[in-house]
């Protein structure tokens, strides 16, 4: 696959993660196994993502008490005003290098 079909298989996905985490405030959380399944797939064939330059960045955002796990912080991939919540901060970094190296455009 390209990386122009990826960011189109990857697109609806994303929406529906920023969608869920803007506007849901149900105590379910919504996992993105499928965004996770496409970094592994990746990484077993050999692209390295985390660190891939480009406008999708990781951040965080500070808890006043412990979150899950006990973190004081939730890692976040960011561009503009789109903003998706990791649960660890391996996701984040693979998760913002897929976005830049398969250049998808922010979800604002």
């Amino acid at each position: 696959m390209t990386q122009a079909q990826y960011r189109s298989l990857l697109l609806p996905a994303l929406r529906l993660l920023a969608d869920h985490q803007l506007r849901d405030q149900s105590p379910e959380r919504y996992r993105p196994s499928f965004l996770y399944s496409v970094l592994d797939q990746l990484r077993w064939r050999g692209v390295r993502l985390a660190g891939q330059p480009g406008p999708w960045t990781v951040g965080g955002r500070w808890l006043q008490r412990g979150g899950r796990g006990g973190l004081r912080v939730i890692p976040l991939v960011q561009r503009d005003g789109a903003v998706l919540m990791t649960d660890t901060w391996e996701q984040a970094r693979g998760l913002a290098g897929l976005l830049n190296w398969c250049s998808v455009p922010g979800l604002c």
